[in-house]
């Protein structure tokens, strides 16, 4: 049997559950997704990324009131069990069954017989009604577009499956929850009849963006916007886009089945006053990006963004990205604190800029007390070119740490094609006050990179423009790098 996702004929998912899973004697719904089967990916060329680039991955969400014992049955008992974060013991697998015992709200990753099952252990949480609230309880919902008023709470209940996307436009507290799944699958990408593309183009908003429609979250010029404790599964790219927006909370959350052509995860861009916290994004492209401002009608700083207490898991590209862009504008006071990174794919730290102007600052970004698994079979990531290239299996050891870079200077093309030429002095890059601390590497569960390891560590930090300035970068607590490409002038504190 086949179904029809966006414009992909994906062979129908929901056959014969090979896990069973059970919280404190109760057994729990497991939830099919699909994910990235390999590091494969390529700038969107008008068609839908192959499906026989992904697979079935599992999942389930159930809230922790109190301690207990969490069971996995597995698909085959004789198969190896791998979890990520690689740091989370205190488990035991006999007779083909996984034991845990969760003591509260956490997210991790049960890799077996090539498949993996994600397992979202939330916080408490239960519906209690307001006047005028959009409710959609247990069952199967498909609303379309979620357009939003100003003031409106919308609740997506534990068991409820809703396929459709949100999309805010010039709107004030709002506010989504609850422990419901947000389904993007079938979307098409940048469809313009969708109804979300048509409510951008019709909105009036100066620079709105009606291709960002189909999208699961946009957010465009909101304020006071809270998203919590829902499951976001298959977008049709970037799963949060919320620009020129200030005062956003996102807890909680759950981002899992990215797979298609550019999948990024949660896109801050222009915004000020923004937490991300206690949440989980198993991206197919970039996890976490803050960008400033990308077009002229956006007038949002960005500034005071935090990200904290989260699981990152990156199928290809970076993990967490500081980016700025083409406008002259500046980017200040963004902090990620205490994340767990499971499989990074070469680069799990970045600040760089693309594109350039004539005034690119970024201040006080700071990066501290961040873990990276890189597991054994981990293979290294390829650009797709051309519809006919074919993937090539590769193992991969690399591991850069941090990127302080710029890249692909010159005036932005379509679709991020090679950008033109311009003058190198053009470009006046000022980079201050970044820290960068308290840095762990596991190489396989349970044990810290040291002597032993074959992992090849890299630090990347260059200033090879003529006007690019580097200042007070501190690196502290990190683990022995064995290839520093660093910038002749450049003085880094701890190093």
């Amino acid at each position: 049997m086949l179904m029809v996702i966006g414009f992909v004929a994906v062979a129908a998912i929901g056959a014969e559950m090979p896990f069973a899973a059970n919280f404190q004697g109760k057994e729990l719904p497991v939830e099919e997704c699909r994910v990235s089967a390999i590091p494969f990916n390529r700038v969107w060329p008008g068609t839908q990324r192959p499906i026989e680039q992904s697979k079935i991955g599992y999942f389930t969400s159930f809230d922790v009131d109190a301690p207990g014992e969490f069971t996995l049955r597995l698909p085959d008992a004789a198969a190896p069990v791998r979890v990520h974060p690689f740091r989370r013991g205190g488990w035991t697998v006999k007779n083909g069954v996984f034991r845990m015992r969760i003591e509260k709200p956490e997210q991790f990753v049960v890799v077996t017989a090539g498949r993996e099952f994600h397992v979202f252990a939330d916080a408490p949480w239960k519906y209690v009604p307001r006047p005028g609230d959009r409710y959609f309880g247990p069952g199967i919902h498909e609303p379309g577009a979620i357009i939003p008023k100003s003031g409106e709470r919308i609740v997506l209940d534990r068991g409820a499956t809703v396929y459709g996307n949100f999309v805010f436009l010039g709107v004030t507290n709002v506010t989504v929850e609850g422990r419901g799944i947000l389904d993007g699958s079938r979307i098409a990408r940048e469809d313009p009849k969708w109804p979300g593309t048509v409510a951008a183009a019709k909105s009036g908003l100066p620079g709105v963006s009606p291709v960002w429609g189909t999208t699961s979250v946009y957010a465009y010029k909101c304020g006071g916007l809270s998203l919590s404790g829902i499951v976001f599964r298959d977008p049709s790219r970037w799963t949060m886009n919320i620009c020129d927006s200030s005062d956003i909370l996102i807890d909680g959350v759950k981002l899992v089945g990215l797979w298609r052509y550019n999948a990024d995860g949660i896109d801050l861009c222009a915004c000020q006053r923004a937490v991300v916290r206690n949440s989980f994004v198993r991206s197919f492209d970039d996890c976490m990006i803050v960008r400033p401002q990308l077009h002229m009608e956006e007038a949002t700083e960005t500034r005071d963004i935090s990200v904290s207490n989260c699981f990152f898991w990156c199928d290809w590209g970076a993990v967490m990205k500081v980016q700025h862009g083409q406008r002259a504008c500046g980017i200040s006071d963004v902090r990620f604190r205490d994340i767990d990174c499971a499989r990074v794919d070469w680069t799990v730290l970045t600040v760089t800029t693309r594109w350039g102007s004539e005034k690119n600052v970024i201040r006080g970004v700071s990066f501290e007390d961040i873990r990276a698994d890189i597991a054994d079979d981990r293979v290294a990531q390829q650009y797709q070119e051309r519809d006919d290239m074919k993937f090539v299996s590769r193992p991969s050891r690399r591991l850069c740490l941090v990127d302080v870079s710029a890249y692909s200077m010159g005036k932005p093309a379509p679709n991020q094609g090679k950008p033109g030429k311009m003058d190198p002095s053009f470009f006046h890059l000022d980079y201050s006050d970044l820290v960068f601390r308290n840095f762990k590497v596991y190489d396989r569960p349970g044990h810290l990179l040291d002597a032993s390891s074959d992992v090849d560590t890299a630090l990347h930090i260059r200033n090879d423009l003529p006007h690019f300035k580097l200042r007070n970068v501190d690196i502290a607590d990190f683990p022995k790098i064995k290839n520093a490409n660093i910038s002749k002038g450049i003085k880094i504190k701890g190093l």
